[in-house]
């Protein structure tokens, strides 16, 4: 029976030290953990965020933002890829098309690979029929344009690349400054 009430023990040790690891790393991706975010000490610590359900609504607003972006540029996609350790993960989208893939994705494939390899902005206002270079659909085919920035870790300094802001579009043309400077500004951390 002991051994049996210290195997559970350790099993819910390992959970909330689990979760609590979640929790940082969903932090850290908004920035909370890092000298990035200057009014830190204004904001409730990790754990009241935790439990006020802040980064849960951090990821709503994110996942808001990037839909208010799709419809409002008539996007087939939105898509944010996200460094891990695996390679790039889809961290938030939204799309009129199939689902999309999640990943992980190698760093180096198709334009979000171009983007965090050589960290510009890649910009395609018509692609062959076939194209295959987002990797989050199963398939290729199906886009005629394509914009993909860098989302850096802060913009003033060309700070590091953590992840990729894709969007595409059914029809091909050229992407006007307005639509540009749009994508760019949902791009900035």
């Amino acid at each position: 029976a002991q051994g049996e009430d210290f195997r559970l023990r350790m099993r819910e040790l390992r959970d909330r030290r689990d979760e609590e690891e979640n929790a940082q790393s969903r932090a850290r991706d908004f920035g909370l953990l890092t000298a990035q975010a200057p009014k830190l000490d204004e904001l409730p610590s990790l754990d009241e965020a935790a439990d006020s359900c802040s980064l849960t609504f951090l990821e709503r607003s994110l996942d808001m933002q990037l839909s208010i972006l799709q419809e409002s540029l008539d996007l087939t996609t939105a898509a944010l890829l996200w460094k891990t350790p695996e390679g790039l993960t889809l961290k938030a989208s939204s799309t009129t098309g199939e689902p999309l893939l999640e990943g992980p994705f190698a760093e180096g494939l198709g334009v979000p690979g171009s983007v965090f390899r050589d960290g510009q902005p890649v910009t395609l206002e018509q692609v062959h029929e076939k194209f295959g270079g987002l990797p989050y659909y199963g398939k290729p085919g199906g886009v005629g344009s394509a914009l993909a920035l860098p989302v850096r870790a802060t913009v003033e300094d060309g700070g590091d690349i953590l992840g990729v802001l894709c969007v595409d579009r059914s029809e091909a043309g050229a992407w006007s400054e307005a639509e540009r400077n749009v994508v760019a500004q949902t791009s900035e951390k």
